[in-house]
């Protein structure tokens, strides 16, 4: 059996062409012997039909018997139904029924084998185009699968090639949707309206790049809606700064206080104003026998800026010469060094300017020693002369290092303290609370300070000063305004910003010989900061403050103060004061006050300061006598003026961002839908040929033919032809 593709059939070669021409050959030839029919009696005829009529039956073929052919027709009509198309040809005869059944047998294995073949590879081809279409694969085109005989492994191989080209092109598909849908989730999150308009068919190989134009789109968009939702917060920043300033600016308006007019002198400091009466003490005393001066600290405080650079040398030798001069043995000093004039700049860093532990807000504090005996300051004060600043020749290379050099100049006698703040840095602490902290201190203390005319933005520390002006038996400020180099702050902004603070003791060396400068910081040290004893007095002094302010300026704090710089607060009443008071030191008395507008409304305060003095003389072998002398009397008065108030601005409050639309196609991965091509083939029944075994013929009496010359010749040449003829069929059939 032959099966071939799309047209298969099956075929039994057979040389029956052969016996049945021989049968017929022998059966003409045979023929020229029969008897004639004139020569014969009717009886005799009747006989020999009867005869021929019984052997031709032997000779007819009859089916076979079996259910061979039946099964084979159930193979064929179920290999139909699985599109195995099988076509019937002609029977085939055989002799025996064994080999017909095999015959049978065989066909219907074969196209048994063929239909289980097919139908497996239509079943599960047809599942997993079921799973393709569910997950969206599109099956554009179709390709053919055909089963060619002998190669059925080939069919199978291509089955499962269909079979996993599907496969991959679901997964594909599963992943480009999941990634396009995970991308709109994200848009979405951000504000960015996806519209999937459309699809784009393209291959599994193609996929990833397709899904990627996609999210790039949606990336893109995602971008431009980030920079506009920066925008827009930048905008609404912008919108609550102005709302909260706006907000702060009507606040402020409705707290506004009357300000200073400008012919008006008092000086303002964050809307309290200070202003200072003058007045002169003409106390005088006799001379002593002796004169005793208790033991004393000495606080020497020295300008380390750059713009005293050049004066700084100078100022070193006038110190040392002070220390030399003018204390004792019993005397303590404490050296401290500034680098910048303003609000806490008079502290110390408890690291001695070890950057590690130095934040950059710290930059500018100063340095100082503990207090040390005369011999010690006199020996650190030799070290800071050796030292060159930045810019001279042999100098060190930075202002760090040179703040750095003075530091380490004070070695073990330098103030450190380990205690760190919140933030866990090394604690500053202020000149003054370096100086509480030492033990054995001496009852008196007295500060000097050597500096220059400062910046125009310098200011002194106010807390050092008021509590040097309140502790200290003077606050003597050495100030050399000489030009001497480029660097150099020559203006009057140091005096001015000591007065404000109320600053008892200036000494002003600028224009003076270097040997006259000397000799009076000496004997004006000598008249402030050492107490004295004299055994009698010659004049006495007394003052009469008074000051008044109206309802719409409150007057807050009074105090007069001594040319030594000793504070006595004066008790105000009803927003007024009037009083007199003592004068025991000789020299320039001050009236400190200070006052504030009570509302934004017109306000005025008036204050006055006279002396009074009395010449007295007492005293052995002295007649006892006195006159008053000439008083003399400073009065101010302030004016405050309503303060006009900001205007505010209106600004429109922006917009949210819209969302932004973007369009992206779905993709949809395309493959081939794989078809089991029909499968045709032939097949055949079978028959068999069963032989009767021969009858005898009657006996008939022996009658001489009745020849017949003419009918026996044209009969041999009858029989001659055929039998040519049957071998011609019979070489044909064997060649095929």
């Amino acid at each position: 059996m032959i099966i071939k593709k799309g047209h298969g059939y099956f075929r039994k070669s057979k040389a029956y062409g052969l016996s049945s021409c021989i049968v017929l050959g022998t059966t003409l030839l045979l023929g020229t012997g029969v008897v004639s029919a004139q020569e014969t009696t009717a009886k005799t005829e009747a006989k020999t039909e009867q005869v021929a009529k019984q052997e031709t039956k032997t000779n007819n073929t009859e089916s076979t018997k079996d259910d061979s052919n039946a099964k084979l027709l159930e193979a064929i009509k179920k290999a139909k139904e699985n599109h195995v198309i099988v076509e019937l040809t002609k029977d085939v005869n055989y002799k025996t029924a064994t080999e017909a059944k095999a015959d049978i047998d065989g066909q219907i294995k074969t196209i048994n084998s063929l239909t289980e073949l097919v139908s497996n590879a239509n079943e599960r081809l047809s599942k997993v185009v079921n799973e393709a279409t569910k997950a969206g694969v599109k099956l554009d085109k179709e390709i053919k699968l055909t089963l060619t005989p002998g190669k059925e492994e080939d069919f199978k191989k291509a089955v499962e090639q269909a079979e996993k080209n599907l496969k991959d092109s679901i997964i594909k598909q599963a992943e480009a949707s999941k990634t396009l849908t995970d991308a709109i989730a994200k848009a979405d999150k951000e504000n960015v309206k996806v519209n999937v308009k459309g699809e784009k068919v393209v291959s599994a190989k193609d996929a990833d790049e397709a899904v990627k134009k996609e999210i790039e789109k949606i990336d893109k968009a995602i971008h431009q809606q980030k920079e506009k939702q920066t925008a827009y917060e930048k905008a609404l920043k912008l919108w609550n700064d102005n709302n909260a300033q706006k907000k702060k600016i009507l606040d402020e308006n409705k707290t506004l206080k009357a300000k200073l007019t400008s012919e008006s002198t008092a000086k303002n400091n964050n809307g309290v104003y200070h202003q200072i009466l003058k007045g002169k003490s003409l106390l005088d005393e006799a001379s002593s026998a002796t004169v005793q001066r208790k033991p004393m600290d000495l606080i020497a405080i020295v300008d380390f800026s750059s713009s005293l650079q050049a004066k700084r040398p100078e100022a070193l030798r006038q110190l040392k010469t002070l220390i030399e001069k003018n204390l004792n043995t019993g005397d303590k000093v404490m050296l401290q060094g500034y680098i910048y004039n303003k609000e806490e700049s008079y502290t110390a860093h408890g690291a001695q300017l070890d950057y590690a532990k130095l934040r950059n807000a710290d930059w500018e504090t100063g340095f100082s020693t503990k207090l040390v005996t005369k011999e010690e300051a006199l020996s650190i004060i030799d070290k800071w002369l050796g030292i060159n600043p930045p810019n001279t020749p042999n100098g060190v290379a930075t202002y760090s290092d040179y703040f750095n050099a003075a530091a380490r100049a004070m070695g073990d006698l330098g103030f450190k303290t380990d205690e760190v703040d919140s933030n866990n840095f090394v604690k500053k602490v202020p000149f003054e609370e370096v100086y509480t902290s030492q033990p054995n201190k001496n009852q008196t203390v007295s500060v000097i300070q050597f500096t220059d005319g400062w910046g125009d933005k310098e200011q002194m520390d106010p807390t050092f000063a008021a509590w040097a002006k309140k502790n200290a038996k003077t606050f003597m400020s050495v100030v050399n305004r000489n030009q001497v180099s480029a660097e150099d702050n020559n203006g009057e902004f140091s005096i001015n910003s000591m007065k404000e603070l109320g600053h008892p003791n200036i000494y002003d060396s600028t224009g003076k010989d270097k040997e006259v400068v000397m000799k009076e910081i000496l004997e004006q040290f000598k008249n402030t900061a050492v107490e004295t004893f004299t055994s009698k007095k010659k004049i006495t002094s007394k003052g009469v403050v008074n000051i008044k302010a109206d309802k719409n300026v409150k007057l807050t704090s009074v105090k007069l103060v001594s040319p030594t710089g000793k504070k006595q607060d004066l008790k105000i009443e009803n927003n007024a004061v009037n009083t007199e008071v003592n004068l025991t030191e000789k020299g320039d008395y001050t009236v400190e006050y200070e006052f504030s507008a009570t509302n934004n409304e017109a306000g005025n305060i008036t204050g006055s300061f006279t002396v009074n003095s009395k010449e007295e003389v007492s005293g052995d072998k002295v007649n006892a006598s006195s006159k008053d002398l000439p008083s003399t009397k400073d009065e101010k008065t302030d004016k405050l003026t309503p303060t006009i108030g900001q205007s505010v601005k209106d600004v429109e409050k922006p917009k949210a961002p819209e969302p932004i639309s973007v369009d992206v196609e779905k993709i949809v991965v395309s493959t081939e839908k794989p078809v089991v091509e029909d499968v045709k083939a032939t097949a055949h029944k079978t028959t068999v040929t069963k032989e009767e075994p021969k009858k005898e013929a009657p006996k008939v009496e022996k009658q001489l033919p009745k020849t017949n010359t003419n009918n026996s010749i044209w009969l041999s040449v009858l029989g001659t032809f055929i039998a040519s003829f049957s071998a011609l069929l019979y070489r044909k059939g064997k060649s095929e």
